[in-house]
């Protein structure tokens, strides 16, 4: 199947105590960038990517620095990303793939997510940008249920 990014969203905590949506070995992180694709069927799958603004930050975030729109944190895809700079960011990284649904209304299900497992150096600054845009607006964890990533060893670290 032939998935197209449609957008770009950008799901954050503001505090430790309302964590980010996925965490690793039970570490949350302050921003999570989800890249939405779909498919001519009208499937979607998502990359997630966790983003961490004490490694030093990936060039490929550049282009969303101060062009996060009033109010939203979903961006269409903009022209000029330096896609090759998160490629070699990611390179070799591990991942989680699951069955899910979206994460902001409609909360559409049967959504197929591949998350990261190594975390994406981000800028400060954007962590900052997209808080005073829109404020905490990730979703907490949510219980794993009959959800299970598709690499076993891991299936304890993922979520609570």
């Amino acid at each position: 199947c032939m998935y197209v990014c449609v957008c770009v969203s950008f799901v954050h905590s503001s505090s430790p105590s309302r964590p980010s949506e996925h965490n690793w070995n039970g570490r949350y992180y302050p921003l999570e960038m989800h890249l939405v694709h779909q498919a001519a069927d009208g499937s979607l799958l998502v990359v997630g990517f966790l983003l961490d603004p004490y490694m030093a930050p990936n060039a490929f975030f550049d282009t969303f620095l101060g062009k996060i729109p009033p109010a939203v944190s979903v961006v269409p895809q903009p022209a000029g990303l330096s896609w090759a700079a998160l490629r070699k960011a990611v390179a070799g990284s591990s991942f989680w793939e699951y069955s899910g649904s979206l994460t902001t209304p409609p909360c559409t299900e049967g959504v197929q997510w591949i998350v990261l497992q190594r975390p994406v150096g981000v800028p400060l600054l954007l962590v900052k940008q997209t808080n005073d845009v829109s404020g905490f607006n990730s979703r907490f964890t949510l219980p794993r249920g009959d959800r299970f990533p598709d690499h076993p060893e891991d299936e304890e670290e993922h979520a609570e």
